[in-house]
């Protein structure tokens, strides 16, 4: 059926997009009613309305070991989004990070006479600093997310705007204060025991990867303190994930907003990503836990130019959260470091 000019399409590759890309539907409903929302999202977007055209689970893939055993599936889903977007003719094509499958999406809807509205910019302040140049150069607007990124896509033809944190904002309107008026900022009351938050990520290879490390070094905080310990499922993942490192753990399971876990808890053990951040503005006191393959490895040490990988110690300029990476994320150490 043809949609000219009546819908948007979004392609949203990960949980974190599909997140934000909701809110982002959300209010354009609001403000522009009768629009119709298409392409490749999750089940938070499909809550709005959307109208996934593949399913989203296989995009669910991060760096070059995940990637490439699914290099078919990318290379088919661009080619049919590609002429979805030539039949429908949105009116706009929103872009919600995940770079490595977005930039070709891009230049298709520029070919097409799309405009193009890049939502969270890549961080070409860390690495791939040339992504600027790209995006500049075939994005119409690039929506910023941290208010010292517009100045890196400056001078191209895309228009950089800083919108604000969606995670900020969301907390925001959730609670209306940061910080200190939070359970979570507070130790246990004497006699109490630890409330202790797992956060082993959203992506299915991340959780694979990390949350062994994070279950085991639970297990041996467990056997040290009193402790409750609650563990933050993603909605629209495989439950049967999770159930290795459950079993009879005596974890409990939180399958409800990141930012109710974490005013419950007063220490968090965090995958690297934007619950990082959520952690810091909550006052909730974490460690930064990330484990990457070899290959991810040493495409991180080659590329990355910036020493953290947190993004409140990104944007602070210094280590305010300890970041527990590679080695230092196994049991004995990192469990050193919490307890």
């Amino acid at each position: 059926m043809e949609q000219s000019n009546q819908s948007i399409m979004f392609v949203a590759g990960e949980p974190s997009g599909d997140e934000h890309a909701s809110h982002v539907i959300a209010r354009v409903r609001e403000e522009t009613p009768g629009l119709t929302y298409f392409g490749v999202g999750g089940p938070l977007m499909a809550k709005q309305g959307f109208e996934a055209l593949l399913p989203f689970a296989p995009f669910n893939r991060m760096g070059l070991a995940e990637v490439l055993p699914g290099l078919v599936f990318f290379a088919r889903a661009k080619k049919f989004l590609t002429l979805e977007m030539a039949r429908r003719k949105p009116r706009l094509v929103v872009l919600v990070d995940y770079a490595g499958f977005n930039i070709p999406m891009m230049r298709a809807a520029k070919r097409l006479g799309i405009s193009v509205l890049w939502y969270i910019s890549p961080k070409v302040w860390a690495w791939k600093k040339s992504r600027a140049k790209t995006l500049g150069e075939h994005a119409t607007w690039i929506a910023c997310i941290l208010p010292f990124e517009p100045p890196y896509f400056e001078g191209y033809a895309a228009k950089p705007v800083y919108v604000g944190n969606p995670c900020v904002e969301d907390l925001q309107n959730r609670h209306g204060i940061m910080g200190e008026s939070f359970a979570g900022a507070r130790p246990p009351a004497e006699g109490q025991p630890w409330r202790i938050a797992l956060v082993p990520g959203s992506r299915r290879q991340e959780i694979q990867r990390i949350f062994p490390s994070i279950a085991e070094t639970a297990a041996v905080l467990g056997r040290k303190y009193p402790a409750e310990f609650k563990v933050s499922v993603c909605r629209g993942l495989d439950k049967s994930l999770y159930e290795p490192w459950l079993g009879n753990s005596g974890f409990a399971v939180h399958e409800g907003p990141l930012d109710e876990l974490l005013a419950w808890a007063n220490l968090a053990l965090v995958t690297s990503g934007t619950a990082t951040l959520q952690a810091s503005l909550m006052g909730v006191p974490h460690v930064l836990v990330y484990k990457m393959t070899w290959l991810n490895e040493l495409a991180y040490k080659l590329i990355v130019r910036f020493p953290f990988i947190g993004l409140p110690n990104i944007i602070a300029g210094e280590e305010i959260i300890r970041e527990c990476m590679q080695k230092a994320a196994d049991p004995e150490p990192l469990s050193g470091e919490v307890g």
